[in-house]
């Protein structure tokens, strides 16, 4: 095996993709051709689990541990200590003598390292993109923050931001961050002679929430193929926009239009954006795809996949946006993963996989598919990763037969507003304590094990796990009951005393027992 290109969506669940959007009958559906042939070409697996929030999943990925290892139970923040350690097991110390590269987000960085903490910790060769996490404060999509392997430069090698501040009136598209993260990765990648690792980490569509730049924009910047959205979708956000007052025109013409084809004008411009993002990741992957050879005569395996769900703001019917990003619901740690490459034989072509997977696996596949051994190259290190290849020939191959979730904040997290996270992970989950000086113990903490056809959620929203007025538990048969519409847990806050009034069947009631035993079983302290 030659090369391995890994490709992150941000805030993308499952239920985004566009067939599944139209399975569940979601209202809007993005129009997503290349992940459609993705799909049609490689192997979708339909049980992905991730992180909840986005550093969490990007630690587990890079490190193959869960977050209580690493320390990263919620979002790293510039200025804070803590996880995940520079020793920790990051993914290219097993291929040192391997080109890598990652383009894009990457918000791992905690003040022990320095703003080129992809290299200085990860060990990738390149960075370019966002250092520091995302798209905040005044910046735009058009005007950001784009660091070369840790120093700020735009694309004439300036020491400056990447476009001009006023990303509304100043929508050149050639400063545009999706359009850059990835040819920034295909110049990279075509100069590679062989063997190589490319992480390419989208922003998109994590907000801020926007209408992308259009044809004629894209055009103006002499940009070719200009089309970036669907046709439909472009003219419905057209329309948005004249009828906001963004561009000029007939507003009751546009509000009508709008309405024509089923939105609404009033409520749903946010929603009518953020699938307009998606649709340009989609072309963006579809650049990507097209610059590798993931035939069976190829070189390339590619994987495909989100970091968590979207946001309660666009999230639609049938869907609850109270199981939106930062829950430990389906619609936010259950996510797209669609693996393509000459090791996918054909008749596993546009298969589904239902193998539980984690976001821990993509760790210890990846460097066997380099043909690493794992237990020189990280001796003593205590991975929760499995190797999913063999579900590339065997989709009924179980790697795994659980996996586990989770996120959590320190005390002072909470009064800090999150951040960072505790160096060598959680020491003890009775009292909250952690291995790291610096960090107090935990104050909210939200656990989830999942096997075949259960879920069970552990929460402690307020205190120590001592205080067992403040732990709930939920349980779900995601089988059945993909939505999580019924907690067959009568008495949430009951447990295990609790357990008679686990409600439905017999199966229901030796669920709870078996998840709650797995969990105690895997975290080294009790529960």
């Amino acid at each position: 095996m030659a090369n391995v290109l890994w490709i992150t969506t941000d805030d993308v669940s499952y239920t985004l993709l566009q067939r599944r959007c139209e399975a569940l009958g979601v209202a809007h559906a993005p129009a997503t051709p290349n992940l459609n042939t993705a799909q049609d070409t490689g192997i979708n697996y339909t049980r992905f689990y991730g992180q909840s929030v986005c550093s969490p999943f990007r630690a587990c990925s890079i490190l193959g541990r869960y977050a209580f290892r690493t320390g990263l139970g919620n979002n790293a923040q510039l200025g804070f200590p803590g996880a995940p350690a520079v020793n920790d097991s990051w993914l290219c110390q097993g291929i040192p003598l391997v080109p890598s590269a990652t383009f894009g987000k990457w918000h791992l960085y905690t003040s022990e390292h320095t703003v080129d903490s992809a290299r200085d910790a990860g060990q990738f060769w390149v960075h370019k993109g966002l250092a520091l996490g995302n798209v905040v404060g005044n910046d735009t999509y058009w005007h950001w923050d784009r660091y070369e392997n840790g120093v700020l430069k735009d694309t004439a090698g300036l020491n400056s931001k990447q476009g001009l501040a006023d990303g509304v009136n100043n929508r050149n598209a050639a400063n545009y961050l999706s359009h850059i993260v990835v040819q920034d990765a295909l110049d990279w990648i075509a100069i590679q002679p062989s063997r190589w690792f490319c992480w390419v980490q989208m922003q998109a569509p994590h907000r801020p929430i926007h209408f992308p730049p259009t044809a004629a924009e894209r055009a103006s910047a002499g940009i070719s193929p200009n089309q970036y959205m669907s046709v439909a979708h472009e003219a419905l956000l057209t329309n948005y926009s004249i009828y906001l007052g963004i561009t000029p025109g007939d507003p009751v013409a546009a509000k009508a239009a709008i309405i024509a084809e089923g939105w609404d004008p009033d409520s749903e411009s946010a929603l009518a954006g953020f699938i307009g993002m998606v649709e340009t990741i989609d072309y963006e992957i579809g650049r990507l795809l097209a610059a590798v050879d993931t035939s069976r005569t190829g070189d390339t395996t590619v994987m495909i996949f989100s970091d968590n769900g979207e946001n309660d703001p666009v999230v639609q019917p049938p869907l609850d946006p109270d199981h939106a990003k930062g829950s430990q619901y389906e619609l936010s740690i259950r996510l797209p993963l669609i693996i393509k490459g000459p090791d996918i034989p054909l008749l596993n072509y546009g298969k589904d996989c239902r193998s539980l997977v984690h976001a821990v696996d993509l760790w210890r596949t990846t460097l066997r598919l380099f043909g690493v051994n794992i237990g020189n190259m990280f001796p003593g290190v205590t991975s929760d990763s499995k190797n999913i290849a063999s579900t590339f020939t065997d989709l009924e191959a179980t790697p795994r037969t659980s996996l586990y979730c989770e996120n959590f904040l320190t005390k002072q997290q909470v009064s800090d507003a999150g951040g960072g996270g505790p160096k060598g992970g959680i020491k003890d989950a009775a009292t909250g304590e952690t291995n790291d000086p610096n960090f107090g113990p935990i104050a909210q903490w939200e656990r989830t094990m999942v096997d075949d056809n259960w879920k069970l959620i552990t929460r402690m929203p307020t205190g120590p796990a001592s205080v067992i007025g403040d732990i709930t538990y939920e349980l779900y048969n995601t089988r059945s009951d993909y939505l999580e519409e019924y907690n067959m847990i009568r008495e949430p806050n009951r447990f295990p005393q609790g357990v008679e009034d686990v409600s439905g069947s017999e199966a229901a009631w030796l669920a709870v027992l078996r998840l709650k035993a797995l969990e105690d079983d895997l975290l080294p302290y009790p529960t």
